[in-house]
């Protein structure tokens, strides 16, 4: 590493401007320098900060799976009511609504988290079987 990258990549540690790359290139750097200053609190301070990154990117990746498996169930869920002779009509381009016959049975709205929006969609799957019930009793 040369003097003009070793000065950068100290500065921004000393700010607590590193990026992920460049706190393992500086961590590698200072452990293979014995008389580096201030070494051992900056390899305790940038494997902390190492950790603590790794543990932010698997639990951003924990949230991102789970809301990839609730709108997968959401897909299926939807697949049903369709099957079921449910049908759905936007209104403008943020909401759209379920409906069973003429009945509206669920309210959904781009942009809601999808854990929220299954939640939802379960409640409302509830209403749409109350429904179809009470058309079957009906006739």
């Amino acid at each position: 590493m040369d003097d003009s990258m070793f000065r950068d990549l100290q500065w921004k540690c000393i700010n607590d401007d590193l990026s992920p790359d460049e706190m393992r290139t500086f961590l590698d750097y200072i452990k293979s320098d014995p008389s580096a200053e201030f070494r051992e609190d900056r390899i305790r301070k940038l494997e902390r900060s190492i950790r603590k990154n790794e543990q932010k990117l698997l639990a951003e990746s924990a949230e991102r799976h789970k809301s990839l498996n609730a709108a997968i169930e959401y897909k299926k869920l939807a697949d049903e009511w369709e099957s079921l002779g449910a049908y759905w009509k936007p209104l403008g381009t943020v909401i759209s609504k379920w409906y069973y016959k003429d009945a509206c049975f669920f309210t959904w709205f781009s942009g809601v988290d999808a854990i929220a929006h299954l939640k939802s969609a379960k409640l409302a799957d509830k209403g749409l079987r109350r429904l179809i019930e009470e058309d079957a009793n009906d006739e």
